[in-house]
């Protein structure tokens, strides 16, 4: 799951857009992730992937890995390390 943002600010998420080829569970986190999160910002964000564990409930370890949860917190830490990189 790849996620486009339109940053606002360095830390401000005005839109938020994914593209993925996964099955149906991915297609539905990154839905509810980017629901969540547009309009945000980033502390927000990170605090969305706890939340969209818990509105899930328990899943198998196959759903995990195919909703794929973790790459996003990855993505947002890699942002805000570009961020640093380039010293926005």
């Amino acid at each position: 799951m790849i996620f486009y943002l339109l940053v606002k600010n360095k830390n401000f998420i005005e839109n938020l857009r994914f593209a993925t080829n996964g099955c149906q569970d991915t297609v539905v986190v990154g839905s509810m992730f980017s629901a969540m999160t547009k309009d945000n910002d980033f502390d927000y964000a990170k605090k969305a992937i706890k939340k969209l564990y818990e509105k899930l409930g328990n899943m198998t370890t196959q759903q995990e890995i195919c909703a794929n949860i973790l790459k996003a917190r990855g993505q947002t830490n890699e942002y805000n390390q570009h961020l640093k990189t380039k010293n926005i």
